[in-house]
């Protein structure tokens, strides 16, 4: 089940993306006529967007395909909306290597035992791989392990923060792997 304090976020953020493509649409006649092929629309998001992205393919069939990169809950890459289906396009999930697990002093600071801590993750995975086993559309994980990868590497932000010139090339390598996986 979607966490109540995802929904409005969610909601708001796969009305966004649902409304530039009206936008989109709404110029096909002027600007764009012959340079977008509306058949083919995709939604992509990361983090939170991901799942925003996964949203708006719930609700728009319009959209022909759908990529999280490195978005999910603890109820899946996919928000669990009481009576809504899961998407029928097809779906990618691009992610980064797992973190490590936490330091008994992490734990600690979130007062949760390693016991708990193991079930919450297992039962995490466990309703990925059911999501991806229940898309119609079929589906899609990808996992990068290159050296440096992290939650961000799907944004530009490594290469905006890059210390010096080595950083910014390990970053910029790592995002044109993902561009091309996401292509």
């Amino acid at each position: 089940r979607a966490r109540k304090e995802d929904v409005p976020l969610l909601d708001r953020r796969s009305g966004d993306i649902r409304f530039v493509i009206d936008q989109l649409r709404s110029l096909r006649a002027g600007q764009l006529a012959g340079r977008v092929d509306f058949g083919q629309i995709g939604a992509w998001g990361h983090s939170i967007g991901g799942r925003a992205a996964a949203r708006a393919c719930q609700l728009d069939r319009h959209i022909k395909a759908c990529l999280s990169a490195d978005g999910g809950g603890l109820d899946g890459t996919v928000a669990v909306y009481p009576g809504a289906a899961l998407p029928s396009q097809p779906f990618m999930l691009m992610s980064g290597p797992a973190p490590p697990p936490p330091t008994d002093a992490v734990l600690a600071s979130y007062r949760i035992s390693r016991e708990d801590w193991q079930k919450e993750r297992d039962a995490r995975n466990a309703a990925y791989e059911q999501q991806f086993q229940n898309l119609t559309g079929g589906s899609y994980r990808v996992t990068f392990t290159m050296p440096e990868m992290a939650h961000m590497s799907f944004s530009d932000q490594p290469l905006l923060e890059a210390a010096d010139d080595g950083g910014f090339r390990r970053a910029a390598q790592n995002l044109s792997i993902i561009e091309r996986y996401t292509l």
